[in-house]
């Protein structure tokens, strides 16, 4: 989270720490078709294209999000932001 470089480092701590235990939250409640899943998948989907958006917009493009192993990594270019921005409307779609 710190590496993007959008919050406070009390807050990228916190975010940090909530982040993956909320992503497999979500993610069993997806898997369960709990009533607003969808919604709260596609909120987050949103958000994490909105972060590398501003850091596109910065012209960062070598960041590294900690989610795997090291040999995982890749830049961050404009087609990663575009999947995820793609993939936003049609999860709506999916959740309506």
């Amino acid at each position: 989270m710190a590496n993007y470089r959008l919050l406070p480092g009390v807050l990228n701590r916190l975010v940090a720490w909530f982040l993956p235990p909320a992503e497999i939250l979500l993610a069993i409640a997806l898997a369960l078709g709990l009533p607003h899943a969808e919604i709260a998948a596609t909120g987050l989907l949103g958000v994490f294209a909105a972060a590398m958006a501003i850091n596109l917009g910065r012209g960062r493009r070598y960041i590294d999000c900690g989610c795997f192993d090291v040999s995982l990594r890749q830049a961050l270019r404009s087609k990663t932001q575009t999947r995820s921005k793609k993939s936003t409307p049609s999860s709506m779609v999916n959740s309506v």
